[in-house]
């Protein structure tokens, strides 16, 4: 009916197509678990992120030698009560945005670093000095994370 090779690709498109349960399972090799990958510690929280403010936001990033694997970029839109029961940040960045009751008290012992909006930025370049020593303030807690996770 069909052969390994048809099988084969039919499968890594996600198709699966009818057949006795003994000869498909002879043919498809069980798929290894991936473990899940560690979930950042950092997190930058802002209010929207779009074409301008989205590469000002990366281009800082990386001015101050920090990569995408190491914080996670979040909006205002997806904090819950869920998400603070996901994760255990080590310090918290929020650009032009208030932070509700629930997330500050959740966050007591975690670093909260305020600055400016990056919409802010774009009208206002003169400020991106201030806000790039909040990154670099931020830098720091990362450093001071992986000599106390040694």
């Amino acid at each position: 009916m069909y052969n390994d090779l048809t099988l084969y690709y039919l499968n890594q498109i996600g198709i699966r197509p009818w057949m006795s349960k003994e000869h498909h399972s002879a043919l498809i090799p069980a798929q290894p678990i991936a473990e899940p990958k560690e979930r950042p510690r950092l997190f930058i929280l802002t209010s929207t992120r779009h074409g301008k403010t989205e590469l000002l936001l990366r281009k800082m990033i990386h001015c101050i030698g920090l990569m995408e694997e190491q914080l996670e970029l979040i909006q205002i839109q997806d904090l819950s009560e869920h998400w603070l029961k996901s994760v255990t940040p080590r310090a918290l960045l929020s650009l032009g945005v208030e932070l509700p009751d629930f997330i500050s008290n959740a966050l007591a012992n975690c670093p909260i670093i305020l600055s400016f909006s990056l919409e802010h930025l774009i009208e206002w370049p003169a400020d991106k000095k201030k806000v790039l020593q909040d990154l670099y303030s931020f830098k720091q807690h990362l450093s001071s994370c992986n000599e106390t996770d040694l």
